[in-house]
């Protein structure tokens, strides 16, 4: 079985895209930048307090064979957000109870849903105003509908309308396919389009099943931390809104009684 950890957390997260903005896109405003896309524009990241991960398929590669092994096909929702799971503590299970042949595997396939529930606020929230300064700090939640890009009239990248003002509620944040301008980029690992959702496959370090012997728990391990980020702007001389965009979380991989993989997402500038 897989056991989902938090806090550093799993299989699962780390297909979270990102998208960048260049520098270009906003005059920098007079703050102490961040790294994010959104950081770096005067916007707040936080660790949201709910972070909703749907597995729906997860295979492991034979180091033999170089064939994917399938251990789990179904829909498994998880989540990783701090209002659920404590800091190392198991926020689900996957594959409870599947096995695997005798082998080493030495790869892993997951493909989860490109639908995140999110649910966080920040309230000091602010952002470029276009005329080389930036806005008043503003509440900005989750709970908004639709999709903009940023900036307006391109090119640019889609970003999730949030809510501003109120109080959070959970919202669906949706990775857009490729062809709409965003990269879904995470370092090592390779993210496609499958059948509408996303498809990661990866190396980890190998592990090994003995014949007549009870397949080893995999542990994956996410950091969640500052995974959402958000953004006050103006956008027109007479209005703000705020939007929020989804970053990638550290994952560890770790079978039971071996080493551990670590995947450090980085953002790609296109």
């Amino acid at each position: 079985m897989i056991n989902i950890n938090k806090r550093r957390i799993a299989v699962f997260g780390f297909v979270l895209s990102s998208v960048i903005f260049t520098t270009e896109v906003f005059a920098q405003p007079p703050c102490t930048p961040g790294t994010g896309p959104f950081t770096s524009q005067c916007g707040k990241a936080i660790t949201p307090t709910k972070y909703v991960v749907t597995v729906k398929y997860l295979a492991f590669r034979n180091k033999d064979t170089g064939e994917y092994v399938p251990f789990f096909s179904g829909s498994t929702q998880i989540d990783l957000g701090s209002g659920t799971v404590v800091s190392g503590g198991v926020g689900g299970i996957v594959g409870d109870g599947a096995t695997l042949d005798s082998g080493t595997y030495d790869g892993i396939r997951v493909i989860i849903s490109r639908d995140f529930i999110m649910n966080g606020s920040d309230d000091t929230v602010s952002g470029p105003d276009g005329i080389g300064g930036y806005t008043n700090e503003t509440r900005c939640s989750t709970g908004g509908t639709g999709k903009t890009l940023l900036p307006p009239g391109g090119p640019g990248y889609t970003v999730d309308n949030v809510l501003m003002n109120l109080s959070p509620v959970d919202q669906v944040f949706s990775i857009p396919p490729e062809a709409d301008g965003v990269i879904n980029a995470v370092d090592g690992l390779k993210v496609v389009d499958s059948s509408g959702d996303i498809q990661v496959t990866a190396s980890i370090n190998s592990f090994t099943v003995l014949p007549g012997a009870t397949t080893p728990d995999m542990f994956a391990d996410f950091d969640v931390k500052d995974t959402v980020e958000f953004l006050h702007i103006a956008i027109d001389p007479l209005t703000t809104a705020c939007f929020g965009i989804l970053l990638p979380p550290v994952i560890t991989l770790t079978p039971e009684g071996g080493n551990s993989t670590k995947f450090e997402p980085k953002l790609l500038i296109p």
